[in-house]
């Protein structure tokens, strides 16, 4: 039978000039191949180490490359090939860029080829179960999930004398750009605001900041918390900006944790936010340990009470400088980056990009330092309350 194969599209990708050691996809070039195959080739200015590897639930097919400059990887890149839904790219942590296509049908790997600085990925037709069986992230790798974190040191519920140390977590980044709007990106919001309120924090005086990223990297939900937690923040406050697709809504929102949403926005947003880990190609890990979570039930509640004390703190706080959603501001839901056992938490929708005056807001340096404003006073005001519930104690 004669093999044939359909040129689907190609892209030149414009990039800047970058270091002698970091290599540079100059054309990607993805094609269909007869039977339902699919041929994936990354032309590079040099060779660079890569990891390929697919994983199910849901289906994805993954490429990391070691010091490469991936660029953006234009909205229709896989589109017209079948089998292959969509594609994201960018950079994954430091060192590591990667490349993730959903996959609408089940395609295992048939051939992973770098030569002459071109890597060449081969895929063919199968059937889920052979898929499942083959899929999963190669052991030992670096970008690897973490282990779950012991139970053992759960801290207590009362607030230490001294400085209070906030971790401060910007939403997405690297590859998982969140929600976007006319070329505005959640990600690139998020962390500008993190790092002015860190700074407006430290300036205080009264705070120390901890931030879960500092550049435009991905970090996994799981590590948001764990880095947090690790560096014994009194505090986890998970930066995010909102979207609608329909109604006219505009404001900063805050939520907390619940297993059962407010309603079903705050589920959509919920279900939105926890996916991140997903679009980024890491595994899902799950395995939680049912004793543990039995164990650490008790602190958590203790920790939800003093979540939505704070929540309701910082709607004030931020009432008072910059306006929250008309309705209702205060909300709960099952997010995941809130799930730490001992560390109150919550995450801070600044405003919605659907909206175009929140927009412009969000992108104004004077309209962040405002609400900067209102979330210290919110801090100041919970700091206080929650200092001397620990005294009547």
């Amino acid at each position: 039978m004669r093999i044939f194969r359909f040129l689907l599209g190609f892209f030149w990708l414009a990039i800047p000039a970058l270091a002698d050691d970091v290599a540079v996809v100059g054309k990607a070039q993805i094609e269909e191949r007869i039977a339902g195959g699919v041929a994936i080739a990354l032309h590079l200015d040099a060779p660079a180490a890569h990891r390929v590897f697919t994983l199910s639930g849901p289906n994805r097919l993954v490429i990391d490359l070691a010091d490469t400059d991936l660029g953006q990887v234009p909205a229709g890149f896989g589109g017209d090939v079948q089998g292959v839904a969509d594609v994201r790219a960018g950079l994954f942590q430091p060192g590591w860029s990667r490349l993730v296509a959903d996959l609408d049908a089940p395609l295992v790997l048939e051939s992973v080829l770098m030569q002459d600085a071109v890597l060449t990925i081969l895929l063919q037709p199968a059937d889920q179960a052979r898929f499942d069986t083959l899929a999963g992230a190669p052991p030992g790798a670096l970008w690897d999930a973490p282990e779950s974190a012991p139970v053992a040191g759960l801290r207590s519920s009362d607030m230490r004398e001294g400085k209070v140390l906030v971790a401060i977590d910007p939403g997405h980044g690297g590859i998982d750009p969140g929600a976007s709007r006319e070329g505005v990106t959640e990600k690139d919001l998020a962390l500008a605001f993190g790092l002015e309120l860190r700074a407006a924090l430290e300036a205080s005086g009264r705070f120390e900041v901890v931030m879960t990223r500092e550049s435009d990297v991905f970090v996994s939900l799981r590590d948001r918390v764990e880095m947090a937690r690790s560096a014994g923040a009194d505090v986890f406050l998970s930066l995010h900006l909102n979207t609608v697709a329909e109604g006219d809504v505009s404001g900063a929102t805050v939520y907390a944790l619940s297993e059962t949403a407010s309603d079903a926005s705050a589920k959509a947003l919920a279900e939105f936010e926890n996916q991140s880990d997903t679009l980024a190609g890491l595994d899902n890990v799950g395995g939680e340990d049912q004793v543990a979570l039995a164990l650490i039930d008790m602190a958590r509640r203790v920790t939800d009470a003093r979540s939505a004390q704070l929540g309701t703190a910082l709607v004030e706080g931020f009432g008072g400088t910059v306006g929250v959603t008309r309705n209702r501001p205060f909300w709960t839901a099952d997010l995941r980056v809130l799930k730490a056992p001992d560390m109150p938490s919550l995450l801070l929708e600044l405003g919605f990009l659907s909206d175009a005056t929140d927009r412009q807001n969000l992108q104004s340096p004077q309209w962040r330092a405002r609400a900067i404003v209102g979330v210290i006073a919110g801090l100041d005001d919970w700091v206080a309350a929650d200092r001397e519930r620990a005294l009547r104690q």
